[in-house]
């Protein structure tokens, strides 16, 4: 590599593997992630970006004859592929202006699979493509900082099997326009005040379309997932944010940011029955959520510096044809989540960072007479960093995450528990 280019390749692989307390209740999942990205100054005005990657999702869980016995009824088998990628160049034309241009794409295949008397069945077979081109321009005068951006989003479904059958309409295609615009004023080198205002264009997701089950399998025992809703609409939305950062007598940082996001058919993961654990996505009418994020940090000595942060929440969701729904909460959003811990830095490179989280009250639907509250609880974490190498090239370092310490055990929607003490280990390497 040159000393204008530069390499970063992440790659990260999960298993999950166990059994739901019962014979032929057994689940193995497998999780795989991979990023490149490849950047090049290639003279003093212009810089080019590349970004790829890799994503597959492979999951597979037993279901049983519960309650009438225990004996296996089927195997089922989900299985998602997703190759996304970005390139885009950043031209400083005249002083003080930086252009933007790029274009990204993605492609996702979503598959799921039954397996019953030794016979596979495929549910659902779908294919989902969408590219954009976008342009920004940033520019920088004296303390001001103006932004304006503008993308065109395409997205394109095709549709080989929906709930075990050909459906009538077999692509779905969708392209919009969507705008950006932000404005920072540097009080001083110790203080900013930043604006910032967007559009934004989300369409239904494969999954949400067609499900993990069929439309038949609503309330039946034993039939756990997601039932397909085929009428799904995309959801478009505004989102605007307000907000200040402020460095005092250079220890402390403090920030602080208001924001609004408004959405017209916004799509939510609703529960149909606790048990079997049924969910389906539903456009919920417009939505609003508006609250504030507040920040601190502060650098106690060389060794020792402490953070803490909280986000409040407020939701609301309008709905005049089901009045079950209007007034509710947008599920899955807690009115309340805070951070607080230090970080300790030790000699030979290792750096400890000991946190406790806390989590408010969400739930897990729109139906205020059907939904069910979650959350409130505090869990404790830390996570320990160990540099193991470093030259010019590249660095080493070994990361350990310790999660929930006090083994915690506490409700989650669908049925799930949390699994209390779990541990992460990885080694990134950064070129």
């Amino acid at each position: 590599m040159t000393p204008e280019s530069k390499v970063s390749i992440f790659a990260h692989h999960t298993e999950h593997t166990g059994d739901v307390g019962r014979p032929n209740r057994d689940f193995k999942n497998y999780y795989d992630t991979i990023n490149v990205a490849y950047e090049n100054q290639l003279n003093k005005d212009i810089s080019l970006h590349l970004k790829a990657g890799y994503r597959h999702y492979d999951r597979n869980w037993e279901e049983d004859n519960f309650p009438v016995n225990l004996s296996l009824r089927e195997k089922d088998r989900v299985v998602q592929h997703i190759f996304p990628a970005d390139v885009f160049v950043n031209y400083e034309h005249t002083e003080g202006f930086l252009l933007t241009i790029g274009s990204d794409l993605q492609h996702v295949s979503y598959k799921t699979e039954t397996e019953t008397n030794g016979i596979d069945t495929t549910g659902n077979d779908v294919n989902a493509d969408a590219c954009g081109l976008y342009v920004q321009e940033k520019l920088i005068i004296d303390n001001w900082v103006f932004r304006v951006g503008g993308r065109y989003s395409y997205t394109r479904h095709d549709y080989d099997l929906i709930g075990g059958s050909e459906p009538s309409e077999d692509s779905k295609s969708w392209d919009r326009f969507l705008w950006s615009t932000g404005i920072r004023y540097n009080v001083s080198k110790d203080i900013g005040i930043y604006a910032n205002a967007g559009s934004t264009f989300l369409v239904p997701s494969a999954k949400s379309v067609g499900g993990t089950l069929k439309l038949s399998d609503l309330g039946m025992p034993g039939k756990n997932g997601q039932l397909p809703n085929p009428s799904l609409k995309p959801e478009k939305g505004i989102g605007l944010d307000l907000g200040s950062d402020i460095r005092l007598n250079g220890n402390l940082q403090f920030g602080a940011r208001g924001f609004y996001n408004m959405i017209d058919d916004a799509i939510v993961e609703n529960v149909v029955s606790g048990n079997p654990s049924q969910t389906r996505s539903v456009n919920a009418g417009e939505s609003y959520a508006y609250g504030v994020e507040i920040e601190g940090k502060y650098q106690i000595d060389n060794m020792l510096k402490c953070f803490a942060n909280t986000t409040i929440t407020k939701t609301k969701v309008e709905n005049d044809v089901d009045s079950d729904q209007d007034g509710s909460d947008v599920p899955f959003v807690p009115d309340i989540v805070a951070n607080f811990g230090i970080t300790a830095s030790f000699p030979y490179e290792v750096n400890i960072s000991p946190y406790c989280q806390y989590i408010g009250r969400y739930y897990d639907s729109t139906s205020k007479g059907g939904r069910n509250d979650f959350g409130r609880y505090v869990i404790m974490n830390m996570k320990a960093q160990k540099q193991l190498y470093q030259n010019r090239d590249f660095t080493a370092d070994l990361v350990v995450d310790v999660n929930n310490i006090l083994n915690k055990k506490f409700e989650m929607p669908w049925q799930f528990q949390d699994p209390g003490f779990n541990t992460l280990a990885s080694i990134v390497v950064t070129f």
